[in-house]
This record gives C-alpha cells, sequence and structure tokens, in this order.
C-alpha cells in the first residue's frame, strides 16, 4: 500500500512539473504580448509621453503648440489689413475650442462648451461669450466691420481665457 501512494505521489509530481513548466511558459508570452500590444497602442504610448512631459516641464504638454499657435495669431494683428484681424479672431476662437476639447469640457460647440466652464475656473464668461459673439459675426456676415481696436481688445479676451485655462 505505501509503495502504490508513493507510485501516485510521483506521477503527480511528475504531472504538477509539466504543468509549472507549461504555465511558465505561458505567463512569459502573454507578458510578451502585453508588451507587445501596448507598444502598438497609440493611445498609452501618448498618455506615456504626455504625463512625462508634463512631470519634467510642469507644464501641460500641449502649452508649447498653444503659444506657437497664439504667436501667430497676433503677428496678424501688424499687418495692417481688416481681413487678417477677422481671420486671427477666427483662429483664436479655434485655438479656444480646440482647448475646451482638450479639458473636455461638455457640450457640442464652443458656445455650449463656453457655457459649461465653471466659475471656479473663468469668473468671468460674459467676456469670452462676447469675443465669441463677435466671432460668429464675422463669419455670418462678410460685412462685418472691425477695427484694429476693436480685433486687439478681442483677441486680449481670447489670450486671457486660453492663459487661464492652460
Amino acid at each position: 500500500m505505501p509503495e502504490i501512494i508513493l507510485n501516485i505521489s510521483n506521477i503527480l509530481l511528475y504531472i504538477l512539473n509539466y504543468i509549472r513548466i507549461i504555465a511558465i511558459i505561458l505567463s512569459f508570452l502573454m507578458i510578451i504580448a502585453i508588451i507587445i500590444f501596448n507598444l502598438k497602442t497609440v493611445w498609452l504610448r501618448d498618455a506615456f509621453l504626455e504625463t512625462t512631459v508634463e512631470f519634467f516641464k510642469h507644464k501641460p504638454y500641449e502649452v508649447q503648440k498653444f503659444l506657437k499657435q497664439w504667436k501667430t495669431i497676433s503677428s496678424r494683428l501688424k499687418t495692417g489689413n481688416e481681413q487678417a484681424y477677422k481671420l486671427a479672431i477666427i483662429e483664436a476662437d479655434n485655438l479656444l475650442e480646440e482647448v475646451l476639447e482638450k479639458m473636455k469640457f461638455k457640450g457640442e460647440t464652443t458656445k455650449e462648451r463656453i457655457a459649461n466652464i465653471p466659475k471656479t475656473i473663468l469668473e468671468d464668461i460674459k467676456d469670452i461669450e462676447q469675443a465669441h459673439q463677435i466671432r460668429d459675426n464675422i463669419v455670418h456676415d462678410p460685412d462685418y466691420q472691425i477695427n484694429l481696436e476693436e480685433a486687439k481688445r478681442v483677441l486680449l479676451i481670447y489670450e486671457r481665457v486660453i492663459k487661464q485655462l492652460t
């Protein structure tokens, strides 16, 4: 009887050793598959990149891109051309829309997203609503006139809001 128990225990140990080897191999293959899938996934790579850049620069990831776009927008005021002023306001509004989308504010349109900005983040929403209304006037009314001073005022509102949000 003890011989039979000894033989059964040896067979079980032999089987368990093979199961352990197979489990180790499968685990190793699964780890490799997870690594490959994560490297091919753009979301994870971008999230890691954004987090790393934000950590070392102490600024949101997109800020440099927004600053570069803002320089282009503000340079349009130096042209002395009313069409350039209008284009600068439209581009500033588009930049604000991009910022609001990145910050995940709810709404289908820029106007809805502006309305959903909490007062703790942006105290005076009326200024940006007026600036957005001027942008709407420019887009929907081809005869809408704007001078340099008005364009500067509107762009200052957009600049202030974008800086507060980023």
